[in-house]
């Protein structure tokens, strides 16, 4: 009926100052009517983001609205169309920033002029954002469940300039993702994704899976006492992500 989901991350500490990211949602399920199985869903994602010696800070809000629309009751197959439309500022702190005028002869200067007189410390846009996903079941029992989307991002194109120039704006970003669930026993399964993003001249792509180990559902709900979940994924030509992850009743907690 009703999620809710926080993110933090803490990055290049022992470098510079660090890339501190933290990430709200909250969504919740709202019944077509009583003798139809579709469903909307409604939700916010809150964001925000710090980074390097100048503090760059971005902050978004996205509420966000979906429809699911049921196409099979043996498979559990859905269709879901979601839309968003967001608001987001960006700003960083003059204060904190150098350029090659401060240095001279001398070393450098703080007093000296920057020579950046036209840069506004602060910009705002609103962003446009939609996607769709499939999802459904397979084999004895359903013990196969998978799903596969396609979104975009930024279909305004909005300007991204802290000189407001007007031709420097934000690509569009397309996001792929696909992934199954697969469930060996009662009590083993194993879970892999994938997701691919492409934003102007540069992608990325992530895939891995995760094992998972379940203990207990001998309760009168067949719930579960706890399921552990431990795997890796792999970002191309770049990175290995380990990630560790427990579901406990109706929280999870996850650790990468």
């Amino acid at each position: 009926d009703y999620k809710v989901a926080a993110n933090y991350r803490n990055q290049w500490s022992s470098i510079s100052k660090p890339f501190v990211t933290g990430q709200l949602s909250i969504e919740g399920r709202i019944p077509v009517n009583s003798e139809s199985e579709d469903f909307f869903s409604v939700g916010v994602l809150g964001l925000y983001d710090k980074a390097g010696s100048v503090d760059l800070k971005t902050t978004a809000i996205y509420p966000a609205v979906n429809f699911s629309k049921k196409l099979e009751n043996t498979r559990n197959s859905y269709l879901t169309a979601g839309f968003t439309a967001g608001y987001l500022q960006r700003s960083f702190d003059p204060a904190k920033m150098t350029t090659n005028s401060q240095y001279g002869p001398g070393g450098f200067d703080p007093n000296a002029s920057t020579r950046e007189n036209n840069v506004k410390p602060t910009i705002s846009f609103f962003d446009l954002g939609a996607g769709v996903n499939y999802s459904s079941s397979s084999g004895e029992n359903n013990s196969l469940t998978y799903f596969f989307g396609l979104a975009g991002y930024h279909f305004t194109r909005p300007k991204n300039s802290f000189y407001g120039d007007a031709f420097v704006r934000q690509s569009v970003k397309w996001n792929a993702n696909a992934g199954f669930n697969y469930r060996i026993s009662d009590d083993y399964g194993l879970m892999m994704q994938g997701n691919f993003a492409k934003q102007g001249n540069y992608s990325e792509l992530i895939l891995g899976g995760l094992g998972m180990w379940k203990k207990g559902g001998e309760n009168e709900l067949h719930e579960p006492d706890f399921i552990l979940y431990a795997g890796a994924f792999y970002r191309l030509n770049d990175a290995i992500i380990p990630v560790v992850k427990l579901d406990y009743k109706r929280y999870s907690f996850g650790l990468s």
